[in-house]
């Protein structure tokens, strides 16, 4: 009874663990392809996120809109042309493609981290972010507080990041399930 036990104990912690794996995976894919940005990437900016107190729907509110004013300032938003300028952040690559969020986001945090002056640092987000955003993003940009690079590299040492694959297969795996379920077994 005891060998019993055991087992289906064991079997219950292996069945829980793949589902959070199952889940987590699918939902890291399905919430990297809403913010265009790739899986990996959003791991790395969900540490960076948590290590500096920034809640994760603040962080997707900041991507969303920088992808607007991305948008914007492609076709021909002078005012949001104007802040990735100021920023030094290039929205399109040496053949006129538009670069990807991921790197223009990578860029612009980066360039509001290198920022001196706290007005000029706390106008720009807000022209990148919009205001209200950019009020949450602002003490993740001081000084001291962790940068993306920084949390990139020891989310990666500390296990945190589903390599591309493992997140295809998670979500591979979730599909395969749901369609089981549907059809009742």
């Amino acid at each position: 009874k005891l060998a019993t036990g055991v087992l289906v104990g064991i079997g219950g912690a292996i069945a829980g663990a793949v589902t959070n794996f199952i889940e987590s995976g699918d939902e890291i894919a399905t919430t990297a392809a809403q913010m265009g940005i790739g899986t990996t990437a959003l791991q790395e900016l969900r540490f960076w996120a948590q290590q500096n107190d920034i809640e994760m729907n603040s962080l997707t509110r900041a991507v969303g809109n920088l992808n607007t004013r991305i948008g914007e300032a492609i076709h021909g938003n002078q005012t949001y042309a104007d802040a990735f300028k100021l920023l030094g952040v290039e929205l399109q690559d040496a053949q006129g493609n538009v670069r990807s969020t991921e790197d223009i986001l990578k860029d612009t945090i980066r360039s509001l981290r290198e920022m001196e002056d706290p007005s000029l640092q706390a106008g720009a987000a807000a022209q990148v972010f919009g205001s209200r955003i950019a009020r949450e993003l602002l003490p993740a940009l001081q000084d001291g507080s962790l940068s993306l690079d920084e949390a990139a590299e020891r989310a990666h040492e500390l296990g945190f990041v589903m390599d591309e694959e493992a997140v295809e297969a998670a979500g591979e795996l979730d599909n395969a399930i749901n369609e089981l379920k549907t059809i009742g077994i």
